[in-house]
């Protein structure tokens, strides 16, 4: 692994229009997408600010979404806004009261940061 990873699950039985509603309120750029992996599927895309990365959220049960960080113009990212971008989805999940997860890794693949609500860390 050459940067820094994040990786998260939201454990909620919660539509996508309803995430993306969500994060409207809180003020963040959000999207959702046509998947190019699945005939009729989709993810949300949540942008922040200026920042050359976003969050991914992928369906994978009724009632859980996967996480993952792109990155789009730009080569790297950096752990502090791998950081910035999961606290500050963790604190809109955590108002809502979303059962979630984000795990940051660093580049050796050792866990750094950890933002949770109502989740056992392992």
């Amino acid at each position: 692994m050459d940067e820094p990873s994040l990786y998260g699950q939201v454990k909620a039985s919660i539509e996508m229009t309803d995430l993306l509603q969500l994060f409207k309120y809180a003020g963040l750029q959000v999207q959702i997408r046509e998947s190019s992996h699945f005939t009729n599927g989709c993810y949300l895309m949540v942008k922040y600010g200026k920042s050359h990365s976003c969050l991914i959220f992928e369906k994978i049960e009724q009632d859980e979404y996967l996480i993952r960080a792109d990155v789009f113009e730009a080569d790297v990212i950096c752990l502090s806004e791998l950081t910035a971008l999961a606290e500050t989805t963790s604190n809109v999940f955590s108002k809502s009261e979303l059962q979630h997860r984000f795990e940051i890794y660093d580049p050796s693949d050792q866990l750094v940061r950890y933002f949770h609500f109502n989740w056992q860390h392992k």
